[in-house]
């Protein structure tokens, strides 16, 4: 008895849990507060120049128009073609900022 009741409450105890770390990452993600267009992607466009890279340097325009160096990982910049001119969504943690290619209805 007291073992199922314990059992009940870990599982509905990390379910929400779950829910709220799905929940602040589409907030993070999708509902961003700074948009903004590539201006310029740090590495040419092939693929196989992504493999040898840490991370990838974008200059991004914002949409008040101030201009911000952002990050991004090689395998997020290959999957997703990230090119001059698409629009991102900048993450700022710590002392990095993040860009990320959102969902285009999202945007």
């Amino acid at each position: 008895m007291v073992y199922s009741v314990i059992h009940d409450v870990t599982q509905w105890l990390l379910m929400f849990i779950g829910f709220c770390v799905v929940l602040w990452s589409i907030g993070n993600s999708y509902f961003s507060r700074e948009r903004g267009r590539v201006m310029e992607v740090g590495m040419p466009a092939d693929c196989s120049a992504y493999n040898r890279a840490a991370v990838i340097l974008l200059l991004i325009e914002l949409e008040d128009g101030k201009i911000e160096k952002a990050e991004m990982s090689p395998c997020a910049a290959c999957m997703e073609k990230i090119k001059t001119g698409d629009v991102v969504t900048l993450i700022r943690s710590a002392d990095r900022v993040i860009a990320q290619k959102g969902v285009s209805w999202c945007l």
